[in-house]
């Protein structure tokens, strides 16, 4: 998918807008600080904090720019011991390569994953402190062999305003069935029918403070 336009946000970092949506990846009140609070600090932090894997299965619906699988991995490297898989499902993959010529990505988060994604990688063996793997995949939803699967999700698909089709009870059924007991579902959305939605998919649902900007985000757990 071609660049459509760069656009920069409130706590110094970047996001891109969506020309076909009008719709920007992140906030503009802050992309990294939003990814960071949202997916890391309230998503896996927390599953982390509650468990103790051996193996962590982690499952991004809208990967998009690829900010939160780079934090990701960035957490992970500190903070976790065991081996990992990130799989990020996003159908229309940007040029990460032309994005991180433009500055796109701080440069606190330049590693392999960034490299990787710039030579155009989809499967991406990650070594350090721990081992993982990345898996890029271009298809709309996980097949039926997700079910079970993941650990944790993180819920990045556009708002439900622009894309309504993200947060029926019918995908939130999938993710539902994608995860394994005790597992943790994270969004930035907070729409109250997207909450009763996800009750009546079976999830427990949270309300927690948001990222700057934005009052409230949402957090399920499959109990």
């Amino acid at each position: 998918m071609a660049i459509q336009e760069i656009v920069p946000t409130a706590d110094g970092s970047f996001t891109l807008k969506a020309a076909h949506l009008d719709e920007t990846y992140h906030s503009r009140h802050g992309a990294l600080s939003e990814s960071a609070h949202v997916f890391i600090e309230n998503g896996l932090k927390y599953f982390l904090e509650k468990n103790t894997p051996s193996r962590l299965n982690i499952l991004e619906i809208g990967f998009g720019t690829g900010l939160n699988a780079l934090l990701a991995e960035k957490f992970l490297q500190e903070n976790f011991n065991g081996t990992w898989q990130y799989v990020g499902i996003e159908p229309f993959p940007p040029d990460f390569r032309a994005l991180f010529h433009q500055g796109f990505y701080p440069s606190s988060l330049h590693g392999p994953i960034l490299e990787a994604l710039c030579q155009g990688q989809k499967k991406i063996e990650i070594f350090g402190k721990n081992s993982g793997i990345l898996i890029l995949d271009n298809s709309l939803w996980p097949s039926e062999s997700a079910q079970g699967r993941f650990d944790v999700i993180f819920y990045d698909a556009f708002a439900p305003s622009k894309q309504p089709e993200m947060w029926t009870i019918l995908s939130l059924e999938k993710a539902f069935s994608s995860l394994n007991k005790g597992g943790v579902w994270v969004s930035y959305a907070a729409q109250g029918a997207m909450r009763r939605n996800l009750k009546q998919a079976g999830f427990h649902v949270e309300k927690l403070p948001g990222p700057p900007g934005k009052r409230e985000m949402t957090r399920a757990l499959k109990l």
